[in-house]
C-alpha cells in the first residue's frame, strides 16, 4: 500500500445510480468508488467541507438506499471536473446491513480480477 494511502477501508471501483436529494429535487451525480464508510462522487457543484447530504443510492435487482454523508473531502480535477469524498453518517440497520453486503462482494470480486 502507498505510504501516503490513509484511508481505512479497502475500495472498490463503482459507477452505481447515485443522487443528492436537495429541497428542489434530486441531482444525479457520478459515482466513482465506495468503500463500507464512504464513497467518492463526481460531480459539478459540490456541497461544502462538513456539510451532511442525502443520497439516494440504487442497488443492483434491490430497492434504493436513502442514506447521509458527511462531506470529508473536495477535490478539483482536471477539465473543471469537481469530486466529492462522503462519509456515511448514521449508517444504521436494514441500509447498512444491504450497503455492507454489497460492498463485501464488490471488494471480493475486485480482488479476485486482480488476482487472475
Amino acid at each position: 500500500m502507498d505510504s501516503r494511502e490513509r484511508r481505512r477501508d479497502v475500495r472498490a471501483r463503482i459507477a452505481l445510480p447515485v443522487s443528492i436529494v436537495r429541497r428542489g429535487g434530486e441531482e444525479p451525480v457520478e459515482m466513482l468508488d465506495a468503500s463500507y464508510r464512504g464513497l467518492f462522487l463526481r460531480i459539478a457543484s459540490p456541497p461544502p467541507l462538513r456539510e451532511l447530504v442525502k443520497l439516494r443510492v440504487t442497488l443492483p435487482g434491490k430497492r434504493d438506499l436513502e442514506m447521509h454523508a458527511v462531506v470529508v473531502r473536495v477535490v478539483g480535477e482536471r477539465h473543471g471536473e469537481m469530486g466529492v469524498g462522503l462519509r456515511f453518517f448514521a449508517l444504521n440497520g436494514n441500509e447498512r446491513a444491504e450497503w455492507e453486503s454489497f460492498i463485501h462482494d464488490a471488494v471480493a470480486k475486485a480482488a479476485s480480477a486482480r488476482a487472475a
